[in-house]
């Protein structure tokens, strides 16, 4: 890893321990381009699939995004970062 990302990781880390829920999220938002990009393709990830399942979860259109091989996962939220 390199030294960026492993300031953006001890922020994070940082931001999980002391602040709320609404502090790490919005975390994500103002960092996301400082994450490597297969992270911030998680990170949007789950924030899409938190939206979809928030607005109903279709079941036909989750089907269609796993079919287009949109991960979908019903587990804890981004647990590849703690």
């Amino acid at each position: 890893m390199t030294t960026q990302t492993n300031n953006i990781y001890a922020q994070l880390k940082d931001m999980i321990d002391r602040g709320t829920e609404e502090d790490v999220r919005n975390f994500f938002v103002d960092n996301l381009e400082k994450f490597p990009q297969n992270v911030q393709v998680e990170i949007v990830g789950a924030f899409f699939e938190e939206q979809l399942e928030n607005t109903g979860g279709d079941a036909d259109l989750v089907e269609k995004f796993q079919g287009q091989g949109v991960n979908m996962r019903p587990t804890a939220r981004l647990p590849f970062l703690l």
